[in-house]
């Protein structure tokens, strides 16, 4: 009696719809998701340029390559510049509900040297 699971190449699911199960059994689009290899190549072509990073050479137990971004630059391929330091939510969109009542804060400052995933932390 075989319980092994199938095996497959993950990155073959990319181009098909992905979905979650809800509480009643049902399946809702999992809009937000994507998968993509985030491995560079060089700096010309996977890190903005070298003006903006530089494709760091991963060592041997690390898995892969990544771009290391220049000052002023973010994201998986040094994609974006300097973020803003503060973020203000507009009084007229009437802010971000807490579950329960209330609202969080309308005002958000940006942790120096703190990041998540290559994007600035609030």
């Amino acid at each position: 009696d075989d319980k092994s699971s199938k095996s497959f190449d993950l990155l073959s699911t990319t181009s098909s719809p992905w979905v979650i199960n809800t509480p009643t059994n049902g399946a809702a689009p999992l809009t937000h998701h994507f998968m993509a290899c985030n491995e560079c190549e060089n700096a010309e072509k996977s890190c903005g340029g070298k003006s903006r990073g530089e494709c760091e050479r991963a060592n041997e137990n690390e898995g892969f390559d990544q771009c290391k971004c220049h000052d002023g630059y973010y994201g998986v391929r040094c994609e974006y510049s300097d973020p803003c330091q503060t973020l203000e939510v507009n009084e007229r969109d009437k802010g971000f509900p807490k579950v329960g009542g209330g609202q969080f804060a309308s005002k958000y400052y940006r942790l120096k040297d703190a990041d998540t995933y290559h994007r600035p932390v609030y």
